[in-house]
């Protein structure tokens, strides 16, 4: 069932858990954190090479700064209406119409929400395909910045999981 208005979406969201003692919201918060300190270190010239490698071709084609944040913050916002033991079956389809319900008008959100799994499923001839689309930039980045985030869930930056997803993240950066 999804939230009817703002206020209820927060608190489903606070009590639906991404994983052991991390909400859905604390984790939308650590994904968006992640994305300023990733920008700040690709700025820098000091983040993973699967990144900076493309971050000049990307930066400029990021939505707005206020549609990051939501977007990065609630991505994960019809994780609560899905949940099913632990897992979250078709959450990005699931997160887009929950917020097209509550926000109509923020077209753009909602559509990155949708899309939001994209470069974590794809394969690299799947990424050059993708690669045209106006939102690949910001779903692309935020990718890095979720598996980031998630790191530890995974066992590290050392794990054999992070690796895997971090392997795919550059196959998509290489295809661009």
């Amino acid at each position: 069932m999804y939230a009817t208005n703002f206020d209820s979406l927060i608190e489903s969201m606070k009590s639906t858990e991404q994983t052991t003692g991390v909400s859905v919201l604390d984790h939308g918060h650590r994904v968006h954190q992640r994305y300023l300190e990733l920008v700040q270190e690709l700025n820098q010239g000091i983040a993973l090479p699967g990144i900076q490698n493309v971050w000049e071709r990307l930066r400029e084609r990021l939505v707005s700064p206020a549609e990051m944040e939501r977007y990065q913050v609630y991505h994960d916002c019809g994780k609560p209406a899905c949940a099913s033991d632990g897992h979250f079956p078709d959450h990005a389809e699931h997160s887009a119409n929950q917020w097209t319900l509550l926000f109509p008008e923020d077209v753009t959100v909602a559509d990155l929400m949708r899309l939001d799994m994209q470069f974590h499923l794809m394969n690299a001839e799947d990424a050059k395909a993708f690669w045209p689309h106006p939102l690949a930039p910001t779903l692309f980045v935020t990718a890095w910045a979720e598996i980031l985030a998630n790191a530890e869930m995974f066992g590290g930056q050392e794990s054999t999981s992070f690796k895997m997803k971090r392997k795919r993240l550059e196959r998509a950066g290489r295809a661009l």
